[in-house]
């Protein structure tokens, strides 16, 4: 990671792990994409436990995006902000950027 953002210092820089992670190694990361100045880090960690992405977002400055697996609308506020008011289990914004397919 650190090659490539020799190789390309004023280019950003996203990194997608593709849920390889489990928290602990999350947050190393995360700390590390955040020191090399990478604009998110995208699906760190599995969908199906949106409660590590809260935590992980509590532990980073690094945006997290998150939501590729989500293609039917009833699985978006699992990630997706919460409009104020309503209550989706999770509270609001476990990701900083949505992105269902």
């Amino acid at each position: 990671m650190s090659r490539v953002r020799e190789a390309l210092p004023e280019m950003l820089l996203l990194s997608d792990a593709n849920h390889a992670y489990d928290l602990p190694e999350a947050v190393r990361i995360g700390h590390l994409l955040d020191e090399l100045g990478y604009g998110w880090f995208e699906e760190p960690l599995s969908p199906e436990h949106p409660e590590l992405y809260r935590q992980l977002q509590e532990k980073l400055r690094l945006p997290l995006a998150a939501g590729e697996r989500r293609r039917h609308p009833h699985q978006l506020p699992t990630f997706a902000p919460t409009p104020a008011g309503l209550e989706t289990g999770m509270g609001t914004n476990v990701v900083d950027s949505h992105l269902p397919e």
